[in-house]
């Protein structure tokens, strides 16, 4: 605490238990102390309101910095006058590097290589940790296109105490545990489309960096998402579906579409999601 005194600005996560922010929140008056909340994916909608204890710390801040525009927008209808920024929760990866990579695939040559014998190939990169990710309806999805005999193939890389049983099913190309960096990317390169239900999280931000277009449901009750879907514009960098029954539209998608979706999450990316953004944009709002 007592090195912090030398600071005339201090940035603090916005973290209701931590005492050490009560403290510099409460005395920053006293000590003349710029304290500025950087609001670590505060997830908020109108089936969530903000509590009583946020609205507090963020009444005593000198600003804040938010990882999302939405998240911003609920805090703005509260606090109109206080200086907010937001910054764009990102993962830093090499997009020229990818995208010249994509330049020289060959998506044939590399379906054949790694033995992927499907038409339509979707992705799933995550771990299976989270019930909140819908890996239950995830399963029921690929299993009635396994039932179906339908041409569509599911690469699956990740582990976790939740992830399904998906031996049996002729769909399914699973890589468990990846670390292998040229595979991981190849497979991203022969795929048409990221597949993750629920709680999508940074791992949408890797995708839209592999130019794939997002498969999710809606926010809605039973499927919570994180701050990183407001990302996703549905039919322009995604598509959006009420349930899994809307799968059969995906499927349905032509080539051309899935081209221009797939250059539009890349310039989701390229655009409003590089590292060096968020770091330019916290630059600016502590400098400002």
């Amino acid at each position: 605490m007592r090195f912090l005194l030398k600071y005339d600005l201090v940035v603090i996560p916005g973290e209701l238990s931590y005492l050490t922010n009560w403290v510099l929140l409460v005395t920053s008056f006293i000590l003349r102390k710029n304290i500025i909340i950087w609001g670590h994916g505060l997830n908020y909608s109108r089936l969530k309101p903000i509590s009583f204890g946020y609205k507090l710390m963020y009444f005593l801040s000198s600003s804040a910095i938010f990882y999302t525009e939405k998240e911003m927008r609920f805090y703005r209808k509260i606090f109109p006058n206080k200086k907010f920024s937001f910054l764009n929760n990102t993962i830093a990866i090499d997009a020229n590097t990818i995208n010249e990579s994509y330049q020289n695939a060959g998506r044939d040559s590399l379906k054949k290589k790694h033995n992927i014998t499907h038409r339509k190939i979707f992705i799933s990169c995550y771990r299976f940790t989270n019930p909140d990710r819908r890996d239950d309806e995830l399963f029921k999805l690929i299993s009635k296109c396994s039932i179906q005999n339908l041409d569509v193939g599911f690469i699956i890389i990740g582990v976790g105490d939740l992830k399904p049983n998906f031996e049996g099913l002729n769909n399914v190309y699973d890589y468990g545990e990846l670390y292998n960096a040229q595979v991981k990317l190849e497979l991203f390169q022969l795929s048409d489309f990221y597949l993750q239900l629920g709680w999508t999280g940074l791992s949408i931000v890797e995708a839209l960096a592999h130019k794939k277009p997002i498969v999710t449901l809606r926010r809605s009750k039973e499927t919570k998402q994180s701050v990183e879907y407001h990302y996703l514009r549905n039919k322009y960098n995604a598509i959006i579906m009420n349930n899994i029954s809307g799968f059969d539209k995906v499927l349905a998608i032509n080539p051309n579409k899935i081209g221009q979706l797939s250059e539009n999450a890349f310039l989701t990316y390229t655009k409003e999601l590089q590292m060096k953004h968020m770091i330019n944009n916290f630059k600016c709002h502590c400098n400002g």
